[in-house]
């Protein structure tokens, strides 16, 4: 008796292998991008809530500039507000997270501001995009700590003027779809 396989049982092997594949492969393509989206978007925060302590700290004013075009957040103490001067980044357009900054609802300069006490100056929102996929991070004026996250499935993309206007009209807009 010969204990080996058939051709016909490794052809049928190889094709039900070939299927799974077909069909998971994208699977964990989607997978990576709702993680990587998620890991970036957790930085992000951890980087503007430091940034928030060392404000109240350092009893003076740090400011958060958010660079669409390169997808790099710039850290300033204080006011001034040239890369030169930045004490810190975070490019969030490469490895690991190669997330696009997409929409941002911020002051005129592009920036959240955050005031002696760690309080942020003014309403504001941002929105990450990685693949088809993307969360709104909203900031409210006046408060401190984490920032109110929305979820944008399927991504909504539309490029927002920086403006307090635009990110009052973002935070309602998210208000709505969430409900009360």
């Amino acid at each position: 008796m010969n204990r080996g396989f058939s051709l016909i049982e490794l052809v049928m092997t190889l094709m039900i292998l070939g299927i799974i594949t077909a069909i998971a492969a994208p699977r964990f393509a989607g997978a990576s991008d709702g993680y990587k989206l998620s890991a970036g978007q957790t930085q992000l925060e951890a980087k503007i809530n430091l940034w928030a302590s060392r404000a109240q700290r350092m009893s003076r004013f740090h400011t958060i500039h958010f660079d669409k075009s390169a997808e790099i957040i710039y850290l300033y103490d204080g006011e001034v507000t040239t890369p030169a001067d930045a004490v810190d980044s975070m490019d969030l357009g490469v490895a690991p997270y190669g997330i696009d900054l997409y929409r941002t609802s911020l002051n005129a300069a592009g920036e959240l501001v955050l005031n002696g006490d760690g309080f942020f100056e003014e309403d504001a929102a941002i929105q990450l995009v990685k693949g088809d996929l993307g969360v709104t991070i909203s900031f409210s004026g006046g408060s401190r700590g984490l920032p109110d996250v929305v979820p944008d499935l399927p991504v909504d993309i539309v490029d927002l003027p920086d403006t307090a206007a635009a990110a009052a009209d973002a935070a309602a807009a998210a208000a709505k779809v969430i409900g009360p």
